[in-house]
């Protein structure tokens, strides 16, 4: 009886996971890029679009998605990428930034280093 009980519980739990993204509510567009609390955030978010863009174009080329989901999903993630490339331009023009970063991974460095910490990439700036 409790093995019944066990086994409709985890078939209710999978049920429930699957359905959630489909009956949740549309979030806003502007939700997805709200303000980032510091620079390292805007390069972290950076760096996953274009991870995104990267399993996306793979995904296409694997023939995982069709041409249409493709376009349409390729264009946003671009989109996402571009806003934030211009974040990071005018957060470092703003000079809000007082602290260096690496310019490859966006890590802060102190200006004695000549290497990055997180990602080994040399000339720090």
């Amino acid at each position: 009886m409790v093995e019944m009980f066990v086994k409709v519980m985890f078939a209710l739990l999978a049920v429930a996971l699957v359905a959630y993204p489909l009956l949740a509510p549309p979030r806003d567009e502007e939700e997805d890029l709200d303000p980032p609390e510091d620079l390292d955030e805007l390069h972290r978010r950076r760096e996953s679009a274009y991870s995104a863009i990267k399993e996306l174009e793979f995904d296409y080329r694997t023939g995982k998605l069709s041409e249409e989901d493709f376009r349409e999903l390729d264009a946003r993630y671009r989109t996402d990428a571009l806003e934030l490339m211009d974040a990071i331009e005018e957060w470092e023009e703003d000079g809000r930034d007082a602290e260096a970063h690496c310019g490859v991974c966006g890590a802060v460095v102190s200006p004695d280093q000549r290497f990055c910490a997180s990602c080994g990439a040399g000339a720090v700036a």
